[in-house]
């Protein structure tokens, strides 16, 4: 979720007063991804399709770290997928809206991309496989999502995914009741506050 500077100051605030380790969201990765396949890619022309693949690497969430930047491209508060100016104001080039067809976010480790093993990103790890796929060509998602073209599924072996609206990442480690409820009240208080910042298109 993108912030207003001030936001991003009473987030910060808040999770240091309340002894919760902050990591800020990774906003410019996606940017450079974005904007380094721009400078590759041409234009597709009729039946050519541009796919940029992000393989997401993780921090603390190693088995659905690909949600941080799926919310950061998909949400529709301010999604940059979404809201191309939103894209535009952060630097990411007007091109990519054009260039590229869509974009693929997905979390693996090293070595099963070295070893070509890609059979864990299917896993469901409690939010479906690890990867997801938006279509940037709004006519092309459409005709995809409602089976009237299946070009990218044949392509891919991935359908369109929905958009992810999600305030933030958080794991607390809670051992008994009291402690959950706890962390329950501290969420809801962060996702409140980040309600109230975010930086709107």
């Amino acid at each position: 979720m993108l912030l207003t500077d001030p936001g991003r100051e009473k987030v910060k605030k808040f999770c240091k007063d309340k002894g919760i380790k902050y990591l800020d969201p990774r906003v410019k990765k996606p940017k450079d991804f974005i904007n380094s396949a721009v400078d590759k890619f041409r234009n597709p022309g009729e039946c050519e399709f541009n796919l940029l693949y992000i393989n997401w690497s993780y921090r603390d969430f190693p088995s659905n770290s690909f949600l941080e930047a799926w919310s950061l491209m998909t949400n529709e508060i301010n999604g940059i997928l979404i809201h191309p100016e939103l894209a535009i104001e952060i630097g990411i080039s007007p091109e990519a809206f054009e260039k590229i067809t869509a974009i693929i976010v997905y979390t693996e480790s090293l070595e099963g991309l070295m070893f070509g093993d890609l059979r864990y990103i299917w896993q469901r790890c409690g939010a479906g496989p690890r990867f997801r796929m938006w279509v940037l060509d709004e006519k092309l998602r459409k005709a995809e999502r409602e089976d009237r073209s299946n070009i990218l599924f044949y392509s891919t072996g991935m359908n369109p995914s929905d958009g992810l609206t999600q305030m933030a990442m958080a794991d607390f480690k809670s051992v008994n009741n009291e402690e959950r409820a706890e962390a329950e009240r501290l969420g809801k208080e962060l996702v409140t506050i980040i309600g109230e910042n975010m930086k709107l298109k």
